[in-house]
């Protein structure tokens, strides 16, 4: 039957290297029916089916992409650690599909969700929720409290004067903006002759509003530099 870990591997790499081409597909259903025997296949089908999913949504077949990880919500436990991928991406898709009522429980429970190892996934789940559902956001407590912690973990400021949505849209499009920073400034400091590598990190840390992002871009540059 052969390495599952190894054939899986194997395949996503090539999924990610042919830009998730919708081909793909017959490809993680061969790969599921070629291990539905092993010992470890339970796994590898989620991580399978979350590869389709991803797929199906890449392509905009969103609706095939949104069943997939309904089913996975539905079978699995909020701790999975491939939880807090799906929902992210399912939120996005029943934006798109018009489908929010049906995921929306799902998200709450993640966000309020105290043992939940990844906490900045759920900044994206409070700006989508304060967007399709204002009236539930005024003066939600468990938010507020989950706010703080992103707040806390992001370095950012804390907007205390504006109400709970307002500082949920702002810290959100901070948390945006250093995102791309950090990619704009992977790719500069690649560029950049050795010589020019310090002023390039300190221009993009002077525009990365973010003390998390901050910490990335100079771990980051040390690792380039070795």
């Amino acid at each position: 039957m052969g390495d599952i870990k190894k054939a899986y591997d194997d395949l996503f790499y090539r999924i990610a290297v042919g830009k998730l081409k919708l081909e793909f597909i017959e490809d993680l259903l061969a790969f599921c029916n070629h291990f539905k025997s092993h010992k470890d296949f339970a796994d590898y089908r989620i991580k399978a089916r979350s590869d389709m999913s991803m797929v199906y949504s890449q392509n905009e077949i969103y609706a095939k992409s949104f069943d997939l990880d309904m089913e996975f919500l539905q079978e699995n436990h909020i701790l999975h650690p491939e939880y807090f991928i799906i929902i992210g991406r399912i939120a996005r898709t029943s934006s798109t599909l018009m489908r929010t009522d049906e995921v929306k429980n799902y998200i709450n429970k993640f966000i309020t969700y105290d043992d939940v190892k990844h906490i900045l996934p759920k900044l994206p789940l409070l700006d989508w929720y304060t967007f399709y559902y204002p009236d539930e956001i005024k003066d939600n407590k468990n938010f507020e409290k989950v706010l703080l912690e992103i707040i806390r973990d992001l370095g950012a400021p804390v907007f205390d004067e504006l109400i709970l949505a307002k500082r949920i849209k702002n810290i959100n499009i901070l948390y945006e903006e250093s995102g791309y920073n950090l990619s704009y400034f992977h790719q500069a400091y690649r560029r950049a002759a050795p010589e020019q590598r310090v002023s390039v990190l300190k221009e993009y840390l002077s525009k990365t509003p973010l003390r998390y992002y901050r910490d990335i871009m100079k771990r980051d540059a040390e690792k380039m530099n070795n």
